[in-house]
């Protein structure tokens, strides 16, 4: 994610690694599998071209106040 955020924004960010909290996401994993088979959802767009759309909505939102 740091790398993705780092190629849109054009920064050189480096993640901050802390020990681990109890009770942290640390091991958990988002599965749409369920999503898929009850509802028949299907992602448009991939995690990647999300993010990339979400950062230009930020960066519109900001200009046009």
């Amino acid at each position: 994610m740091v790398g993705l955020f780092n190629e849109i924004l054009a920064t050189r960010l480096e993640p901050v690694y802390q020990l681990a909290r109890a009770g942290g996401v640390n091991h958990l994993l988002a599965d749409i599998t369920a999503a898929g088979h009850l509802l028949s959802y299907k992602p448009r767009v991939c995690s990647a071209e999300g993010l990339r759309k979400t950062v230009e909505w930020y960066r519109w939102a900001i200009e046009t106040g």
